[in-house]
């Protein structure tokens, strides 16, 4: 140590005040700052030169301001690289113009940063907070956009939180991350709070471990959102959240959240999940994306949301063409065209409207004398004796019943005649074989109709269909 600094710190010991100025990346070794009693003084770092520090214990508070009071701003770098702090740090509210670093650093106390504004790349990677740590309203990066906008550039830069453990809360409220921000890795042990804060670029929590509360109310996505691999063993509510329309979520088979827990409307989240292939060379890649929605469906399940809870396998089985080829393919494709995947069967029913109008105008204007004849019990043998005539012509029914009735005995006797599980006895007509053959093939396209409709459609979805007959 120089014989200027040893000079300040007799000075101090005399005032209760002592300024480092630290030579340029000082190597500090055996003789450091844990050897100085910071109890008789304040400890205070000027902004003249890059601070480097290595392998240091500091047994005593650290506290970091300006000699004027003000709010102390650092234009050269700052290195803390596997230091141990015991006890309380304070950098609240200082200015870094250039890198910060804390990479394997461990804060046994709580440690405050509140307010910090760091204009450049911030690293503290493979740290250990073992109490609260506390960066409210800090802004991490060079503040190039606003709000209102969203980004969709990246940034070389970034905040880096990668592999680090916090033990106490982790208070991130009203926090603006301007770079691309990583927590990847991290675990969190107690409460994460992420309120009103605000990502600008890359959200990164692959492979974060939130083991209790997590609150991202009001927090604010301006990109995308990597929750690849992340586990909420608490469940997070991310109702609240805002993201921009090209805002994406990404996800792994690994991430996960106790069922019943994730609580978001499906639909604000439906067009922006996408499988995270970044670091997963997955041979069965569709069979990992069906793991992640099938633990979704239980999550929507669980909540009673069914409506969600089926869209997210409809969603699921839409999917699934993109791994299909040949016939595989075409089969799929015409599943999902009539029955939704089985999850929306009411598309097949209005499919079979076409062939059930078909033979509604079959019976209307070729076959009504006999529709007549098998629906009206009023009739009498001699009108009957008519209306089979082989002159007889349908259009002279009107003097019987007017045009609003013979629709309705069309549609009537052929709806009775596709839903029927029976084919009745009164249909053949020996002197009439083509009407026979003709409600023969409807009855019978009913029957392959309904086998079709059983096999295809998801059970879950027939209490569905049972509510709407019941409405009807």
């Amino acid at each position: 140590m120089s014989l200027s600094i040893h000079i300040k710190y007799w000075l101090a010991l005399t005032i209760g005040l002592v300024t480092f100025t630290l030579p340029s990346y000082a190597e500090q070794s055996g003789s450091g700052l844990e050897d100085r009693d910071t109890s008789k003084y304040k400890l205070i770092f000027t902004d003249a030169n890059p601070i480097r520090f290595t392998f240091q214990t500091f047994n005593k508070p650290v506290k970091a301001y300006d000699t004027n009071g003000k709010d102390l701003q650092f234009k050269n770098k700052i290195e803390f690289e596997r230091i141990d702090f015991f006890k309380l740090v304070n950098f609240q509210g200082i200015t870094c113009k250039s890198n910060i670093k804390f990479d394997g650093t461990k804060f046994h106390d709580n440690a405050i940063f509140t307010y910090l504004k760091a204009d450049s790349s911030i690293s503290i990677v493979n740290a250990e907070f073992i109490k609260e740590v506390n960066f409210t309203e800090s802004k991490f990066g060079p503040e190039k956009e606003t709000i209102s906008k969203c980004c969709t550039k990246t940034d070389s830069t970034a905040t880096d939180f990668s592999n680090t453990f916090f033990w106490g809360d982790a208070i991130f409220y009203k926090s603006k991350f301007f770079n691309n921000t990583s927590f990847n890795k991290a675990i969190f042990h107690k409460d994460a709070d992420f309120r009103e804060s605000t990502f600008f670029l890359r959200a990164d929590f692959r492979g974060a471990i939130f083991k209790n509360h997590v609150d991202f109310e009001n927090t604010n996505f301006k990109n995308n959102i990597y929750f690849s691999g992340s586990k909420f063993m608490n469940g997070v509510d991310l109702t609240l959240v805002t993201m921009c329309d090209s805002t994406k979520i990404y996800f792994t088979k690994e991430t996960f959240f106790q069922p019943g827990k994730l609580k978001i409307p499906y639909e604000s989240i439906r067009k922006r999940l996408v499988f995270d292939t970044t670091n997963n060379k997955s041979e069965n890649e569709y069979n990992d994306i069906e793991h992640f929605y099938r633990h979704l469906k239980d999550n929507y399940k669980t909540q009673g949301d069914m409506v969600a809870a089926n869209d997210v396998m409809y969603d699921l089985a839409g999917k699934q063409h993109h791994y299909l080829t040949g016939v595989n393919w075409l089969i799929n494709e015409v599943y999902g065209w009539t029955f939704g995947w089985g999850y929306t069967p009411l598309r097949f029913i209005f499919i079979i409207l076409i062939p059930w109008l078909f033979f509604h105008c079959l019976w209307y204007h070729k076959f009504f004398h006999r529709v007549v004849i098998l629906l009206d019990k009023s009739l009498t043998s001699e009108i009957k004796e008519t209306l089979t005539h082989p002159k007889y012509d349908d259009s002279d029914v009107s003097d019987l019943l007017n045009k609003p009735t013979r629709i309705f005995y069309a549609l009537y006797f052929s709806t009775v005649v596709l839903i029927s599980p029976i084919f009745k006895k009164e249909w053949i007509v020996r002197e009439e074989p083509l009407f026979f053959y003709y409600v023969f093939a409807e009855w019978l396209l009913g029957i392959i109709c309904f086998i079709i409709f059983v096999i295809c459609v998801k059970s879950n979805q027939f209490d569905n269909i049972k509510d709407i007959l019941r409405i009807i």
